[in-house]
């Protein structure tokens, strides 16, 4: 990749902090009107914790600026250790010395809690004090002071944005992602990030009093055997979302209960973020000494 390079801004998470909202909301539609060259994917490949290689096409066709949305960049998820993402973070610094960095990060307690209703969605049936027995390295993944240094190690340029700021004013939240990635001012429909809500409760419902889908489902039932397996297994996982939202409260206190014994660690990790980031964490709910 010799000569000059179009500018390349690389998202790199974190996980369940409006990352599927930069990705579809924003990005996807610059990258549709030919503002972006945008990748999720086939613009990199991450072969190795740390051995990052990207595709050298990816700098072909226009100067436009290429944005990379990769979330397996800001951490080693649920395995490794901080040495074996800064390993990745310089690897990747050698292979895009001039890249910027656009960081999202999460009220550490809330994130946990997303990333257990994100488990239970995907078929993962426990409870949550299970759950985050069996990922012990959550707690370190959120010192989010620690990831910060390590890009700050190898790029010159990195922006830190709150989730916080998208919940709450999302046309500034989208004026500070379009600004750092060098677009012009461009606009788009955006709805609130994710699918909670009591809409999405309801739309088993929907599906049950409808008549066409019945219909659709009965004859399918009829010539593949093993679609009533697929049946139950979405069965078990409404029942259990059902059930989840009645012991809402019991696993709230749960969750609280599993995430307590990094609260320690997240206070350290967030009082230095004051000194790392233009923002003061204490004032968006960050557990702070």
């Amino acid at each position: 990749m010799s000569g000059e390079q179009p500018q390349l801004v690389i998202h790199v998470g974190y996980p369940r902090a409006g990352s599927q909202y930069i990705q579809k909301r924003l990005l996807r539609p610059l990258s549709d009107t030919g503002l972006i060259n945008f990748s999720m994917g086939s613009g990199f490949a991450l072969r190795a914790k740390k051995d990052c290689v990207l595709d050298k096409t990816f700098w072909n066709s226009n100067g436009n600026p290429r944005v990379l949305s990769q979330e397996k960049f800001s951490c080693e998820m649920f395995g490794g250790t901080y040495a074996q993402h800064r390993l990745m973070v310089h690897e990747l610094a050698r292979q895009v010395p001039g890249a910027k960095i656009l960081l999202v990060v999460r009220n550490q307690q809330e994130w946990c809690d997303s990333l257990y209703r994100y488990a239970v969605d995907k078929y993962e049936f426990r409870s949550p004090s299970a759950f985050f027995k069996r990922h012990q390295l959550i707690g370190e993944t959120l010192r989010y002071d620690l990831t910060i240094e390590s890009f700050g190690e190898c790029f010159a340029e990195i922006k830190v944005l709150p989730f916080e700021l998208l919940r709450n004013n999302q046309k500034e939240f989208n004026r500070q992602v379009f600004d750092y990635i060098g677009s012009d001012s461009f606009e788009c429909e955006t709805g609130a990030p994710g699918l909670g809500g009591i809409g999405y409760d309801w739309i088993p419902l929907f599906r049950l009093t409808n008549p066409f889908i019945r219909l659709v489902r009965v004859s399918r039932l009829l010539s593949d055997p093993h679609y009533l397996v697929s049946l139950r297994k979405q069965f078990l996982v409404k029942r259990n979302l059902w059930n989840r939202s009645r012991q809402k409260e019991k696993h709230q206190e749960e969750i609280y209960e599993a995430t307590n014994q990094w609260l320690p660690l997240w206070k350290i990790s967030n009082k230095r973020l004051t000194r790392l980031v233009d923002w003061s964490p204490e004032k968006l709910g960050y557990p702070v000494l």
